[in-house]
């Protein structure tokens, strides 16, 4: 692996919006064969059931409202339909996500710069996704 390479990987979940055409071909060309971790809609799923699943550790404990329950079920349906590859669905939990993550830092400021750091992870899943979706698109548009 060269220094550059090793560089642009290292950064790449903070620079979100960045994505190599290396990887998006490589996403596109595997997008059947790609594990659920490995492919960009999977790993998008992954995080939002994830994301439901500590939701709901939360409001059993007490530690958040039980209208969280809400955003639980928000998450799986959200992530049933990115795992499909819609694109609609990549769009709204990119939109989903910035409103939560927002409505965090005012709710809770001390925790403003955890709420980026988990905010840049999943744009950067959710983004590359919708790409790979986008570019799957125009090739099979480019064929037919």
């Amino acid at each position: 692996m060269t220094e550059e390479h090793s560089q642009k990987t290292r950064y790449h979940w903070v620079f979100w919006w960045k994505i190599e055409p290396d990887e998006l071909q490589r996403q596109v060309r595997e997008y059947d064969s790609l594990g659920m971790i490995k492919s960009a809609r999977g790993l998008s799923a992954v995080l939002l059931a994830l994301s439901a699943i500590v939701t709901i550790i939360f409001v059993c404990m007490g530690w958040t409202d039980v209208s969280s329950l809400l955003d639980a079920v928000l998450f799986v349906g959200l992530g049933a339909f990115i795992h499909r590859g819609h694109r609609w669905a990549m769009v709204c939990a990119m939109v989903f996500w910035t409103l939560e993550k927002a409505y965090g830092f005012y709710a809770k400021p001390e925790y403003a710069v955890m709420s980026a750091i988990w905010w840049t992870i999943y744009m950067q899943a959710f983004y590359m996704a919708y790409r790979v979706e986008n570019a799957k698109r125009a090739a099979q548009a480019g064929i037919a």
